[in-house]
């Protein structure tokens, strides 16, 4: 990848197993000789650009899969905190009328 940002008109290289690149496969060939290992791979600008735009894409698919997680415990948070609130106001309510039912059912003392 350095390669290319070096080169940037440059399509592929090529990269000796010991890590070393050359702009043509004779050059390449001709160091592997004084290699053990004398495999010799091409690097192609296409397959590094697919390379970054899939890891962006998992990047990216990640990122909305969280936003769409948050969004999902933020709204189940609200929506049982409004239906707390709407049980408090009805037990509220009731415990109101109880209340109220009580004071009209107990005589009044002071009229005789």
């Amino acid at each position: 990848m350095e390669v290319f940002k070096k080169y940037p008109k440059l399509e592929s290289y090529f990269k000796t197993s010991d890590g070393t690149s050359f702009f043509t496969m004779n050059a390449a060939k001709n160091h592997a000789k004084t290699l053990d290992d004398k495999i010799i791979s091409t690097v192609r600008r296409r397959q590094i650009s697919k390379k970054k735009d899939s890891s962006k894409v998992k990047e990216m698919a990640k990122i909305k899969a969280d936003q769409e997680a948050k969004q999902k415990a933020e709204e189940e948070t609200k929506a049982k905190e409004e239906q707390e609130a709407q049980d408090k106001a009805k037990a509220d309510q009731e415990a109101k009328e109880k209340a109220q039912k009580e004071k009209s059912a107990t005589p009044d003392k002071t009229t005789k």
